[in-house]
């Protein structure tokens, strides 16, 4: 197997297990994420790199320099780099006549290292080899996939994911196309019991965040980004279509003076029983209070006491005083007072006397209908 032959073709793992001396070259990022994969599936003992600095920030490894590779019996040379840095290292390897590849080019690298589950075709909760889990209570969901980490094919900066963590609570409900992208380490999404997905709903969390929904929450389609901060929901809250929380910034700013960063991530606290309209945006800081409603189109970093109505962007109070209930007026013409309308889930759930009732049992009477929201709604004027 010449050296060019295995530099330009993707390579069975097997054929690297029956060489000699598997070693490593590149004592950077990309070795340390993909150092367990490495070590679950082949014999490493050696590492190479052109700073020789490699043995003191990898001392379980024995360094070898690169000219001296060929002493070795049989080397076969994993290059932990990436394709842009690949050329210059692939030539000197072949310049030397060491056999090598590109890690990216080991059959099933890609798969192992950034997996897609379908969380459907799991038959037990879900680890893998960096601490990344998957757990749930009650049948597994359907229509909901979950990515760990980023490969890059889309020209972005390749993302491993380790030690994140997503629980389903009992009865959740996926309906559409519905994904969980964990980038980074530290993360948890918690989708509380009863949670409804009618729609679209897309979370990507990277680097110790977390995003979590209290029980019985319902969504038409969410797109939701957390970075080094919380996104949280309370119960019972109604979110429409095409709403997008972000709560930071996907590049940075400074000042321009000091060179100080100036938008760092701040939460979005969501409480109970909250109505989000059509296409509205939450950023970072914003902070709403139970029974709130939330207009379409909506754009707001604020903090609204519970019962208010907001609407605009920026975001203001229209109105102040009120509840709501998940009643469709289409279907119930008649809805003139509160108690025409049926008990929110959580009082119908304290209102039954010696019975026990659990959320998976008590969503089916509110299940999620159209969630849009104007100005106009609820008896709301401007």
């Amino acid at each position: 197997m010449s050296p060019a032959l295995v530099a330009s073709h993707g390579i069975p793992r097997e054929h690297i297990q029956q060489t000699g001396t598997v070693v490593v070259m590149g004592a950077g990022n990309m070795l340390q994420m993909a150092e367990p994969w490495l070590r679950a599936n082949f014999a490493l003992t050696h590492i190479s790199d052109n700073h020789a600095d490699a043995a003191q920030r990898y001392p379980h490894y024995l360094y070898v320099p690169p000219q001296q590779l060929s002493t070795l019996d049989r080397p076969f040379v994993i290059v932990t780099t990436s394709r842009a840095h690949y050329p210059e290292i692939n030539a000197q390897l072949s310049g030397l006549g060491i056999t090598h590849c590109l890690l990216d080019d080991i059959i099933g690298f890609q798969a192992d290292i950034y997996p897609v589950i379908d969380v459907a075709s799991l038959s037990a909760p879900y680890s893998d080899p960096y601490g990344n889990s998957i757990e749930w209570e009650g049948e597994v969901p359907p229509n909901l996939s979950v990515r760990f980490g980023r490969d890059g094919k889309d020209g972005r900066q390749p993302l491993s994911a380790g030690r994140n963590r997503l629980r389903i609570g009992a009865g959740c409900h996926f309906n559409g196309s519905n994904k969980i992208t964990f980038l980074g380490e530290g993360s948890c999404v918690d989708l509380g019991a009863g949670t409804w997905m009618a729609g679209d709903f897309s979370v990507t969390a990277s680097s110790n965040a977390r995003f979590k929904t209290g029980e019985r929450c319902t969504f038409e389609a969410l797109i939701a980004d957390v970075h080094e901060g919380e996104i949280t929901f309370g119960d019972d809250c109604m979110v429409s279509v095409q709403v997008h929380l972000q709560q930071t910034d996907s590049h940075p700013i400074f000042d321009a003076s000091s060179g100080e960063r100036v938008n760092h991530g701040k939460h979005i606290r969501i409480g109970n029983h909250v109505w989000i309209g059509y296409q509205a945006f939450l950023l970072g800081g914003c902070q709403i209070g139970d029974d709130c409603i939330i207009g379409a189109r909506a754009v707001t970093a604020g903090k609204f006491a519970p019962g208010t109505v907001l609407a605009g962007s920026p975001a203001r109070v229209i109105r102040d005083n009120v509840t709501w209930r998940k009643d469709e007026l289409t279907c119930s013409p008649t809805l003139l007072h509160l108690s025409d309308c049926k008990p929110s889930p959580t009082a119908m759930i304290q209102s039954i006397a010696g019975t026990r009732m659990d959320t998976a049992q008590a969503l089916p009477a509110f299940h999620h209908q159209h969630t849009r929201f104007s100005s106009g709604d609820a008896g709301v004027r401007r």
